[in-house]
């Protein structure tokens, strides 16, 4: 099998739609022309990047068994991120390379995948969201099996016990629930 910088080629729609399969490798040439297509004997996913002038660098398709997608691949900072862009049944050539440069400008912005950045946004709401009490409910999961077994006392004397401090926190925001019931 080839380098991954000889699969870089000017793609066309109908060479997605009709000409890349997973069972054979294109064989490119100087030019970034196809010569001929290679049987893939080690059966794995591969990637033939886009040289188009309107694709962004990292740009291309890449075929598995169960299909084709279009991926954005760049290193950004110390890391290469890795982006889907969606299947090529689903969207267009040219639609796809917009969405890549909408994702590219996304990645180097924040300096994360698009997926990454809509899972923390869906973190922030969701905690956005919590009320008092559920968030110490969670408080109360996560954080209180562990302080038990840490400790914490300065000169390794025993620290305050994880259920005294959860009274106290509970006492002052029912204190202060109460205040802000009475007008205080």
């Amino acid at each position: 099998m080839e380098n991954k910088a000889s699969r870089r080629l000017a793609l066309t729609a109908t060479m997605v739609q009709e000409q890349l399969s997973f069972t054979r490798v294109p064989e490119v040439n100087a030019e970034g022309k196809i010569v001929k297509f290679a049987p893939n004997t080690d059966q794995k996913r591969y990637v033939v990047f886009d040289s188009h002038r309107d694709a962004p660098v990292g740009f291309g398709v890449a075929l598995n068994k169960t299909g084709m997608s279009y991926i954005l691949q760049r290193r950004i900072g110390p890391r290469v991120l890795k982006a889907t862009l969606g299947n090529c049944r689903d969207i267009t050539l040219a639609k796809a390379r917009e969405d890549a440069k909408v994702a590219l400008a996304s990645m180097q912005a924040s300096g994360k995948t698009p997926a990454q950045a809509k899972q923390i946004d869906k973190d922030e709401i969701r905690v956005s969201l919590m009320t008092v009490k559920a968030c110490f409910a969670l408080y109360r999961r996560r954080a209180l099996p562990n302080a038990r077994a840490v400790g914490g006392g300065l000169r390794g004397e025993p620290g305050p016990q994880p259920d005294a401090a959860s009274r106290r926190f509970t006492r002052a925001l029912l204190g202060s629930a109460l205040g802000a019931a009475q007008g205080r």
